[in-house]
């Protein structure tokens, strides 16, 4: 075989056998050392499974009574967008813009209520 064309192969070989992927898994510990999380914050991660675990998580939604029948609020934990709903009203956050549906006589502040509760119950 010409040294050329061997050389030539062998080259493509290294260049194609030092691109592949490399997965990584990560560990429960990974975030430990992040300065910026508070100690006691991760204590409450540990306690719930670890912050991996909140990470896999898509969204959260919880029910809870209100004054004109059930509230359910759903939250996408990756960025944040929610969706209230209740008999009288909904509102919401899409990733760019608040949004509320309701009666005239309903004055509702979107930009207010929306992750409100999210914060109160999830934390």
């Amino acid at each position: 075989m010409n040294w050329k064309i061997l050389s030539t192969l062998l080259l493509c070989f290294f260049v194609f056998a030092a691109c592949k992927n490399k997965k990584q898994s990560i560990k429960s510990d990974t975030y430990s050392h992040i300065e910026n999380i508070p100690k006691d914050l991760m204590k409450v991660f540990d306690k719930h499974g670890g912050l991996n675990q909140w990470n896999e998580l898509g969204g959260i939604t919880f029910s809870m009574p209100g004054d004109n029948g059930k509230e359910t609020t759903f939250t996408d934990l990756k960025n944040r967008r929610e969706i209230v709903k209740t008999p009288e009203f909904q509102l919401g956050f899409d990733g760019t813009n608040y949004w509320s549906k309701a009666d005239s006589s309903i004055q509702l502040d979107p930009v207010f209520f929306t992750n409100l509760m999210f914060y109160f119950y999830a934390m």
